[in-house]
């Protein structure tokens, strides 16, 4: 016995030695800046700053195709029915009678411009102008990453693209068509242009939670466009020593976890007189940045906020390790036939 308990004490030794390179602290001392930072589910976040400007959906787009009909009097032959498609500069070019600019307009205002052009190009005299709207132009858009339903797998044709009408065609539809975000899902969207403006980048990084991202809003989504939703899920907490299953658990980004939810979520300490908990706290690569030494006597410590990535350690403690030793010498006395003394 005595060779197992010195053999004990050098463990824990070596192991208090080999952390005492990192800075420790109670949580009431912890740094502000090792604090629990602000975790943001993208589910949440309202994506309507990158929807695009307002747009009325009866006004006639670019690219639109139009259904016309102009009638010359009362008899069927003196009707002429033709479809037309508004060009990119909002000009639709109108057989027999010319271009004419119908982009912005409301149906009934544009049959009353489509009337004044026919008089006073002398094609017709009294004409009768019907228009209605017979197909809207569709961007395809590529959606892939960390969404419902990825264009990769999803698409909505054979091609993996999605197809948005084109005045809407910006990054919230875009999300939209896919099916909203996953819990996976990080807070950047890298947005790839194959058609931009003079001196701007095909591709563009957009920050859904970002102040200055979000005011700037969504850049139009040209046909042929690819946004790729980053995936982060958060890490783990690791939770190890004196539990009843140690392991990895996965962090609930929503509702973040508790110190005592942690240790519950691996079956609970394994003695009952565990007490002394060290959380340590990673950095974004997994390097250990400070320890910070917790009761599971107070309330307050028990309801300590964890952080994606940390590592939880139910320690051994001088009354851990007697109860141990106490334990290991009645299970010998118990099952010995021959007396210790």
């Amino acid at each position: 016995m005595d060779s197992g308990l010195a053999l004990a004490a050098a463990v824990l030794v070596l192991w208090i030695a080999g952390c005492s390179q990192i800075p420790t602290y109670s949580r009431s001392t912890l740094p502000k800046e090792l604090g629990l930072a602000r975790v943001i589910d993208p589910r949440t976040v309202d994506l309507a700053a990158f929807a695009g400007p307002p747009a009325n959906p009866e006004l006639i787009q670019c690219g639109d195709e139009l259904a016309v009909s102009i009638a010359a009097g009362l008899e069927a032959d003196d009707k002429d029915d033709f479809s037309v498609r508004v060009g990119d500069d909002g000009i639709a070019p109108l057989p027999e009678i010319g271009p004419v600019r119908l982009v912005g307009a409301h149906p009934l205002e544009a049959e009353q411009q489509i009337a004044k052009a026919c008089v006073y190009r002398e094609v017709y005299r009294r004409p009768t102008v019907i228009l209605g709207i017979k197909e809207r132009q569709k961007n395809r858009v590529k959606v892939l990453g960390a969404v419902q339903q990825a264009s990769s797998s999803q698409g909505k044709n054979e091609k993996g693209f999605y197809e948005i009408p084109r005045s809407v065609s910006y990054l919230k539809t875009a999300i939209d068509a896919a099916g909203g975000l996953t819990k996976d899902a990080g807070t950047k969207a890298w947005i790839f242009r194959p058609v931009v403006p003079p001196g701007e980048s095909n591709w563009i990084c957009v920050d859904l939670v970002d102040p200055a991202a979000r005011s700037r809003g969504s850049p139009h989504l040209g046909d042929g466009s690819v946004v790729t939703i980053e995936e982060r899920p958060p890490r783990p907490v690791e939770v190890v020593g004196l539990v009843t299953k140690p392991g990895l658990y996965d962090y609930p980004i929503v509702h973040g976890l508790s110190l005592s939810g942690a240790i519950g979520t691996a079956g609970g300490e394994n003695t009952r007189v565990a007490d002394t908990v060290v959380v340590t706290r990673t950095g974004p690569e997994g390097q250990a940045l400070a320890n910070i030494r917790l009761n599971l006597r107070s309330d307050t410590d028990k309801n300590f906020a964890l952080a994606p990535g940390d590592v939880v350690r139910v320690k051994q403690t001088p009354i851990t390790w007697a109860q141990w030793i106490l334990e290991s010498v009645v299970r010998v006395s118990v099952g010995s036939s021959i007396p210790l003394w």
